[in-house]
């Protein structure tokens, strides 16, 4: 696993102006800024833009209540982490990743499974309508296991070996294979909250791995099969697949290590998060996508599917 800084670095974006995307947050997090004389800032692109005064009008005073409840969590959680705040986290922090790494090869034959349908596999704003400011093509495509703690029963039973190592995961609450196509590129942008961080096991990598990396923040890594990364998406970050072949890895969100109080409130808000529509939503597109998926009796079963990884 290597690092460098190249290019694609940016600036760090972490505070609270960027902690989430679209044009209904971007009012939010303008409105609530206007007495610090900040602006809101799309990180999607790379680019500046503020939101417009129509944008501003259409913020209920709740919204504008909850966004800075959001905010002033994210920041009790940067500053009681238990892990510290950094962009890529020291892997002995958490202990359960080398029992993780170790079923590797287990996860790898399920993966073969649902690959044996990749074209069938739902791009990531078919399921997260939100993810169209990151993607609108099929460039990037998911197979859910979990989504904010809400299980796909059909899917976890399809990799049942990978559901278990996914129960060994302290906190875990969402967790998908991420697919991206060759040559696919993800702009910058940040997760929409700090309260988890993000685990990524590299399962099909092309070679050389320098072609396929992501940037978090000023540090950049590339995946290689086998091996973990745990970073923070709530810093600015951008993916990239510069290769001719398919790169996935298994992608996990899990609680951040916190203190009993801080803990507490986390969980709070991840409940209400939970029942917003960027998850109730995305909950009810990945039922009627599994209705389609699985419509067979069989059709998905290991033993009759074809490996379709990447030749070496």
């Amino acid at each position: 696993m290597s690092s460098s800084h190249g290019s694609n670095s940016s600036s760090s974006t972490h505070s609270g102006s960027d902690c989430l995307t679209g044009n209904a947050r971007e009012a939010i997090v303008y409105s609530t800024n206007i007495g610090s004389g900040e602006k809101a800032t799309g990180s999607v692109s790379g680019s500046t833009s503020c939101a417009t005064v129509h944008e501003i009008a259409k913020v209920t005073w709740a919204e504008r209540l909850f966004f800075l409840l959001f905010t002033a969590v994210e920041r009790r959680n940067r500053r009681y982490s238990l892990v510290g705040d950094h962009e890529f986290f020291n892997l002995s922090e958490f202990p359960w990743v080398e029992e993780v790494a170790k079923a590797t090869a287990d996860i790898q034959k399920e993966l073969d499974t649902v690959l044996a349908r990749r074209e069938q596999l739902p791009n990531f704003q078919d399921i997260s309508p939100d993810q169209r400011m990151l993607t609108t093509d099929s460039g990037w495509k998911t197979f859910f296991f979990y989504g904010y703690g809400v299980r796909a029963p059909m899917n976890c039973s399809l990799c049942p070996k990978t559901e278990a190592v996914l129960q060994r995961i302290p906190g875990m609450t969402t967790a998908y294979f991420s697919i991206l196509a060759p040559g696919k590129e993800l702009p910058p942008h940040r997760g929409p909250y700090n309260g988890v961080l993000r685990f990524h096991l590299g399962l099909i990598i092309p070679k050389p791995i320098e072609q396929c990396a992501i940037r978090v923040g000023q540090s950049v890594r590339h995946w290689s099969e086998g091996q973990p990364l745990v970073f923070d998406d709530s810093y600015n970050h951008q993916a990239w697949n510069h290769s001719n072949q398919w790169r996935v890895v298994l992608f996990v969100d899990f609680k951040r290590p916190l203190p009993t109080v801080s803990a507490a409130i986390n969980n709070v808000m991840l409940w209400i998060i939970r029942r917003t529509p960027f998850i109730t939503v995305a909950t009810r597109n990945l039922r009627a996508w599994e209705k389609t998926f699985y419509v067979y009796d069989g059709a998905l079963d290991a033993s009759s599917c074809t490996t379709v990884r990447n030749s070496p």
